[in-house]
């Protein structure tokens, strides 16, 4: 064998002579002999044979020579009674086997053994499966892609890239390929007007076809859906959700105030817009930015306004944390209520304030008109008892009471500290707003020696007295003392013809009605020993 192959490789005899016809017949025979020698039993074993493997020969190898060095090649030719298929070797012939031909009926073959009965069934192939029956070289022609070969194939399918498990990189980068999706989704999923599309949420188009064209758009089927048809007047915010970081581009932010103004017809009154309002229209995810307030979108958006934000039926909160916010409301509440001069505020109330707005302005200040004016117009020496109201626990702080008795001492012409015992409760309380009531029990004298500690008071010198303050064993014999002076007692027993008449001239009879002015002398002087049946002013023994 080894000698005829050598005379044939040598010679290179014509292909039409009669003699190199019959010297290929002897050598065709000759390596068919040879190859029956390697020992398979059947014609499917020959699939088996690894080329690597077989027995190192050099006969064996000058018949692959023969044959390009392809086992494939040499066993088909040698053995053409029985029915090969030739891409189930381990080594499918070199040099041009896989034309459209074979590619083709590789492909028909293949969908034979796969059970393959609709052009759509190939859907579910993947790369794996055909490298398994033999197309691993085969799909080196089709960039390793089933849904190329395919496509190429077959031209006669309508085939749907987007059914593959694989899709060819670049393939949604074309405008007409997406549309095309689209238009099928729309014909096949019941979305007949492009309103209709306003309700396709991302999860519904993953589910339906995956992530790979929304890739190009950051996940967003609405940028898929506008850049797919630009002809539509798209209106981003009507979709289920806008494009990550759409509002975050203050235009966009801007558009929608506008349209809304449109759809609402607000034409510019925006202070009755709410969050429902804006949250309905589709602005859910832009407040969110501005923490849930249309009065700090407003504001972001129309920044050259000059808004009065205390009109929102909402305020944001920390709006009135800036003396400039609160000076703002305040400079613009005086033109609604007419205030020229300082002074007009004193009159203000609560109420005043808060129907125009300043609720949550009023609730910084402990609800107190007072308190928000003071602390706003600092410029001003304010008093803080001329307000309508006081600011809650004002008169606690004893500073405060001072000022107050100071002030309306000089009010009244007080010259000196004696001059409080001829002023009247009410006077004290035109203006006092409950300082007696709340903290003094209703007692002039009770507050004024309180407050001026440094005067030697009498209480029972004023118009009316606290009794308490005779339950001080000093200030009842500093009283006894100076009744005694007014009387004419010299000596103690003087007080036996004291009568309930000259007590009465003295203005303090009211101080003994809860004892007896006996009772009180024993108090005052108990080392002296008192007859009671010798004074003019009954004891409390004998009056029971």
């Amino acid at each position: 064998v080894r000698g005829m192959l050598s005379r044939v490789f040598k010679l290179r005899l014509p292909c039409n002579s009669l003699l190199s016809q019959r010297l290929l017949s002897q050598l065709h025979y000759l390596n068919r002999t040879l190859l029956d020698s390697i020992g398979t039993e059947t014609y499917e074993e020959w699939y088996k044979v690894e080329p690597e493997k077989l027995p190192r020969s050099s006969d064996l190898s000058t018949v692959l020579q023969t044959y390009s060095h392809s086992l494939t090649n040499a066993v088909s030719n040698l053995f053409p009674e029985y029915p090969w298929v030739l891409w189930k070797f381990k080594r499918v012939p070199a040099y041009g086997f896989w034309n459209y031909y074979e590619q083709r009926r590789f492909m028909s073959w293949l969908g034979d053994q796969l059970g393959i009965e609709t052009y759509r069934d190939w859907y579910q192939v993947n790369l794996f499966t055909i490298r398994k029956y033999g197309g691993a070289t085969f799909m080196l022609l089709h960039n390793q892609s089933p849904t190329k070969a395919l496509i190429r194939l077959f031209p006669e399918y309508d085939w749907l890239e987007w059914n593959f498990h694989y899709i060819s990189g670049g393939y949604w980068n074309d405008i007409d390929n997406q549309r095309r999706l689209l238009d099928w989704i729309g014909e096949n999923h019941g979305i007949q007007s492009y309103e209709e599309w306003y309700s396709v949420s991302q999860m519904w188009f993953i589910n339906l076809i995956g992530k790979g064209v929304l890739k190009n758009y950051d996940g967003s089927p609405v940028r898929l859906v506008m850049n797919a048809y630009p002809e539509y007047p798209w209106i981003p915010w009507k979709f289920n959700s806008v494009p990550k970081g759409f509002w975050d581009n203050l235009n966009n932010c801007r558009s929608f105030f506008d349209w809304l103004g449109d759809t609402l017809q607000i034409q510019g009154d925006w202070y009755r817009i709410s969050q429902s309002n804006i949250i309905d229209h589709g602005g859910r995810g832009m407040l969110a930015l501005f923490n849930g307030s249309p009065t700090k979108a407003l504001f972001a958006v129309y920044p050259n306004r000059d808004w009065k934000f205390w009109e929102f039926e909402t305020v944001y909160r920390y709006a009135w944390d800036t003396p400039f916010s609160c000076r703002s409301f305040l400079n613009w509440a005086a033109e609604r209520l007419h205030i020229k001069h300082f002074d007009d505020w004193y009159n203000v109330s609560a109420q005043n304030l808060q129907d125009l707005g300043g609720n949550t302005f009023l609730i910084k200040y402990r609800d107190s008109p007072a308190n928000a004016i003071s602390s706003i117009y600092l410029e001003h020496d304010w008093t803080m008892w001329k307000f309508s109201n006081i600011p809650k626990g004002f008169w606690n702080d004893l500073a405060n009471q001072r000022a107050y008795f100071n002030w309306l001492g000089d009010l009244l012409n007080l010259q000196c500290y004696q001059d409080w015992y001829k002023v009247k409760k009410t006077v004290v309380d035109k203006w006092s707003h409950g300082l007696l009531s709340n903290l003094y029990s209703s007692s002039l004298s009770k507050a004024l020696i309180n407050v001026y500690t440094e005067y030697p008071w009498r209480p029972w010198k004023f118009n009316r007295t606290y009794m308490s303050s005779f339950e001080d064993l000093h200030n009842t014999r500093t009283f006894i003392e100076e009744l005694g002076n007014e009387l004419g007692v010299n000596f103690l027993e003087d007080w036996y013809r004291v009568s309930k008449k000259k007590i009465k001239t003295f203005r303090a009879a009211h101080l003994l009605k809860g004892s007896s002015l006996f009772d009180i002398l024993q108090k005052v002087y108990p080392n002296y020993n008192w007859d009671p049946t010798k004074t003019c002013f009954p004891n409390s023994t004998k009056r029971s």
